[in-house]
This record gives structure tokens, sequence and C-alpha cells, in this order.
């Protein structure tokens, strides 16, 4: 198993002198700056994984297991997105990124607005139908008060006069009531 880990160190070692060297003149090897940091991420990574698989098969724990992996300069991870990109096509792509998000942003704008339009509306709306319920209840008042004032009307009439005179004339006057009431 040693000559295992032994291997692995060895392979770790050749490929970080040939991003080293790859780092140096990277136009000779076709590759970009970007892509050169990621693979060094990935070897890093790989060599943090023998020093745990030794570690663990020598039944120690390794140090940045306990404290974490303490990189504060830890750069961005590439992305299929951006991989073999430069820093102006970066840029660029970020500058439309950007430019969708104002859009979008744009969108949400008009669309608040016109919801905005619409609640003022409804509110007018509203307003007014309040007004025009004041005003029907009003009426409702001075009609019930008419109501009241000829029913007593009426009943007065009734006990002063017996007769037929006083039936036709509360007659008269519910008929009264009820234009009345209809205008």
């Amino acid at each position: 198993m040693t000559c295992l880990v032994t291997q692995l160190k060895e392979d770790m070692e050749m490929l970080d002198r040939n991003l080293r060297m790859m780092q140096g003149s990277p136009a000779d090897f076709k590759v970009g700056s970007g892509e050169i940091t990621r693979r060094q991420g990935l070897v890093h990574s790989l060599g943090l994984d023998i020093e745990r698989f030794t570690a663990a098969l020598e039944g120690r724990t390794v140090k940045k297991e306990l404290m974490g992996d303490a990189r504060p300069d830890k750069k961005a991870v590439e992305t299929t997105e951006t991989m073999g990109l430069d820093s102006r096509q970066l840029y660029d792509k970020h500058l439309d990124k950007k430019a969708a998000q104002d859009k979008a942003i744009d969108d949400i704008l008009v669309g608040v607005t016109k919801v905005k339009q619409i609640g003022q509306d409804i509110n007018d709306e509203l307003t007014l139908h309040e007004q025009l319920l004041d005003d029907i209840d009003q009426g409702m008042d001075r009609v019930e008060n008419r109501l009241k004032d000829n029913t007593k009307a009426t009943k007065q009439i009734r006990q002063k006069d017996k007769s037929w005179f006083g039936f036709g004339l509360m007659i008269l006057l519910f008929i009264v009531i009820l234009v009345l009431i209809f205008i």
C-alpha cells in the first residue's frame, strides 16, 4: 500500500511541475490562464485527498481537517460556461448578463407600475361607490321619515273618522306614499 501512496505522490509532483511549465508559456500548450488556474485547483485538491488518505492509513488526523482549509486567497472555480475565455471575453459575458438582468428588472418595474395603476383605479372606484352608498343611505333616511309621518297622519285620520271617507283618504295617502318611494 505504501508503494501505491509513494507512486501517487510522485505523480502529483510531476503534475505540479507540468502545470508550472504550462503556466510559464501557456501559448505553447494552447491553454488559457483560466484553464491553468482550474487545473491547479484540481491538483491541489487531489494533493489534499492524498494527504488525508495517507493520514488515514497511518492512523493520524490531518491538521487541515481539524482546522479547515485556511486559504484566504481562494479563487473562483471556472465553469464550463467560462472555460477557455480570456479576461475580455469574461468581462463581455459579465456585461451581457448584467444587461439581461437590467432588462428583467425593467420588465418587473413595468409590471409593478401597471399593478400600481390598477390599484389606484380600484381605489378611485371604491371612493365613488362609497359616496353613492352614502347618498342612497341619506335618501332612504328621508323616505323612512316621510313614511313615518304619513303613517302617523293616517292613524290620526282613521281615529277621527272611521267612515268610508277616512278609508278612501287612507288609500289615497298610501298611493301618495308609494309614489314618493318610487320617485
